[in-house]
């Protein structure tokens, strides 16, 4: 009977995880994180996120109060770090595809641009490593592939679920029709 229970607890979980994720997106209007807190609406998603993942964090590791704390802190921080990073990586990528519908663009410019998104991407690399490890000196051997395992999966998560969210919400920037109707 235990085992039974466990496995329906554990079926439960996710749809609970994406269930919070859908009312957190729901109740932000549209605004999705990956956007950036821009406003009091984002920042309340911003939080509710970080709650949701803490809680979840308190679910899949045995830590004590002051380990979760310290590794919260070290998520949070390397959060803004990279929300900052691929926010600088999108204007770049816009900035080249600008570049590639415009005429009188040189070559050299465009090798420019791309250069500057490989490097950014490799930058945005080593926050995330560094972050990885950062989190996993706080943590033991099994809680460290816990985390590599949990970290991924959870980000994914949530830009499903907000992207669902913004999808029925619809977008700000949406494709322009090209040609007749």
């Amino acid at each position: 009977m235990k085992a039974t229970a466990r496995h329906h607890t554990r079926f439960l979980r996710p749809v609970i995880l994406i269930a919070a994720l859908m009312v957190v997106g729901l109740s932000a209007s549209g605004t999705v994180v990956a956007e950036g807190p821009t406003s009091a609406k984002s920042e309340k998603v911003t939080e509710r996120v970080r709650v949701l993942r803490a809680m979840k964090i308190g679910e899949h590791f045995d830590l004590d109060d002051q380990t979760k704390d310290k590794l919260l802190d070290v998520l949070d921080k390397y959060d803004e770090l990279l929300f900052e990073r691929h926010k600088s990586l999108n204007k770049q990528r816009r900035a080249l595809r600008r570049s590639l519908r415009s005429d009188d663009i040189s070559d050299e410019e465009i090798e420019r641009n791309r250069k500057e998104i490989i490097a950014s991407r490799k930058e945005l690399d080593g926050l995330r490593y560094e972050r990885l490890e950062k989190a996993s000196a706080l943590l033991g051997a099994r809680d460290r592939v816990k985390l590599m395992v949990f970290l991924p999966k959870f980000e994914r998560k949530v830009r499903k679920v907000l992207k669902e969210t913004r999808g029925k919400k619809g977008r700000k920037h949406r494709r322009k029709r090209r040609g007749p109707r």
